[in-house]
This record gives structure tokens, C-alpha cells and sequence, in this order.
């Protein structure tokens, strides 16, 4: 078309499709627990082998009854597991899109009572800052951090060290016992402005039950300034009884200053 006058339109593209003739499914029922407790209403439950056609109705199906999927009923709804799949295929279970570990072989036709138990991450430490309060810390003597509303990723607060800071410190108040987890991760965010100067710094410190060991740095004049990190930290090296972490600043001038935001503790206990 040839004026901005003229113009066309598309609405209700579709595409229809009738899935191929494949032998009988293979259906599943029974309990499902996430990190021993019954799984709540909504838990999604998948299962994904060689063949096994998934994203359809019946797999992956979606809880309505606590701790439960599919029912024992032999005209109840089920996990229709079904496709392309050879006699004897290994099928491999999810829940929530984590695998199971717990594996069936496939046969046309079978109804089949599986419980399914899975462990996944839990929720360990989270502090946004948003009670402005710093409130699961404590500083050093310096007491050059607060919350800000200066820069955020996310809510109204973080907290900020101001310069002149010589190593001024934020340290987790409570230690955290991560004794009881298998793995353990952290991830946070933080920024510094581009007033700081080389070997100038915010910098992060974990307590190894012995001492502190700096895990990561950003450095004025190296690292990008004026943006947030987003940094995750694997803490399978820190999985103590009295685990700790801190942040620590260093910079001249009172002008020049840095930010931490949204620090999380993500964990998964022991079997």
C-alpha cells in the first residue's frame, strides 16, 4: 500500500491439528509430597520419556486435591502418558518441573498406582530492605549504612554504605545453619556509582566457621558502575551450623557510595 491512509488487518489465525493413531496410554495415580509434605493444590505433575508426547491433556495434570494426583477410581481422571513410545521405554517423573529421580517403564495400556516424593529448594534467608529498618544486621562502629530510596531493584528500599567508609560493614545479625542443607545458594544484587576511585570497593564476605573469606568485589574503575549486578553465589563450600555473610565498603569521599538489594538464601535440606 502506497498512503498512510491504507491499511489491512489479520485476526483468529488458528491451526487445527489430529494427532496420530499410538497405542493405548499408560495412566498414573497416587500421593505426591514436596519436601515430605502433602503437595499443595495446583502442583504440576509430568512425566517425559523417549516418544512421550507432553503440554497436552492428561500430561502434564495439575493437582485439585491435596496431595494427590490422579484418582484410584477407575473412571477418575488420571496422567495419560502416551505417544510414540516403544514397550519397556524409561519414563522419568516431574513435579513443579523438578525431576522426581523415580523412573517406570512404560507399557501400552497399564494403569498404575506410583507415589511420587520430591525435594526441592526452600526459602532460607530474604531481605529486601523494605522495612528500612536494617533490622537482621548489624554495622561496625563506622554505622555508614542505611536504607535508601536512592536506587532499588525492586520495592522502595535498599540499604546503602556513604563514604568515607574504610571497610564499614554490614553483617548478617543471626547465624544461619545451613548444616541441614545438601546445597545452598545465594544471590543478590548490588551497585556502585562511577565516584569511585581504583581499589575503591563493595565488596562480599563469607564466615567459613573460622573466618571470613571475600567471595566477590566490585571494584570502582574495573567493574561497570552506575548498573546493578545480579550476582548467585554457590555456598556448598559454607554448609556450617553458623554460617554468616557481610558486606563491606571502602571509598574516600562522602559524595561516593554503593547499594545491596534483595539478598536471598536458598536452600535444600537433606534427605
Amino acid at each position: 500500500m502506497s498512503y498512510d491512509s491504507e491499511d489491512a488487518n489479520v485476526d483468529v489465525v488458528k491451526i487445527m491439528g489430529t494427532l496420530g493413531s499410538f497405542p493405548d496410554p499408560h495412566a498414573f495415580y497416587g500421593t505426591v509430597t514436596i519436601n515430605d509434605d502433602p503437595a499443595p493444590v495446583g502442583t504440576q505433575v509430568e512425566a517425559r520419556g523417549e516418544g512421550v508426547i507432553t503440554r497436552i491433556e492428561g500430561n502434564p495434570v495439575v493437582t485439585t486435591e491435596v496431595g494427590q494426583y490422579g484418582s484410584a477410581d477407575p473412571l477418575g481422571a488420571k496422567m495419560i502418558v502416551w505417544g510414540d513410545i516403544p514397550d519397556g521405554t524409561t519414563l522419568t517423573f516431574y513435579v513443579n518441573e523438578v525431576s522426581t529421580g523415580q523412573t517406570l517403564p512404560w507399557h501400552s495400556g497399564d494403569v498404575t498406582q506410583l507415589d511420587l516424593a520430591v525435594t526441592m529448594p526452600i526459602e532460607v534467608f530474604n531481605d529486601s530492605f523494605e522495612d528500612c529498618s536494617l533490622v537482621n544486621w548489624v554495622q561496625d562502629t563506622q554505622e555508614d549504612w542505611f536504607c535508601s530510596e536512592q536506587r532499588v531493584v525492586e520495592g522502595t528500599y535498599s540499604a546503602e554504605v556513604d563514604g568515607r567508609a574504610t571497610d564499614a560493614t554490614l553483617t548478617l545479625k543471626d547465624a544461619i545453619n545451613l548444616s541441614i542443607m545438601s546445597e545452598a545458594t545465594l544471590t543478590f544484587s548490588w551497585f556502585i556509582e562511577s565516584g569511585l576511585d581504583s581499589g575503591e570497593y563493595l565488596a562480599l564476605d563469607l564466615w567459613n566457621g573460622t573466618a571470613w573469606v571475600e567471595a566477590a568485589r566490585l571494584s570502582g574503575n574495573i567493574d561497570q558502575e552506575n548498573v546493578w549486578h545480579n550476582e548467585e553465589i554457590d555456598l556448598g563450600a559454607y554448609l556450617i551450623s553458623d554460617f554468616k555473610l557481610r558486606f563491606r565498603g571502602y571509598m574516600s569521599y562522602s559524595s561516593e557510595d554503593a547499594n545491596v538489594d534483595v539478598v536471598k538464601i536458598m536452600g535444600t535440606l537433606q534427605p
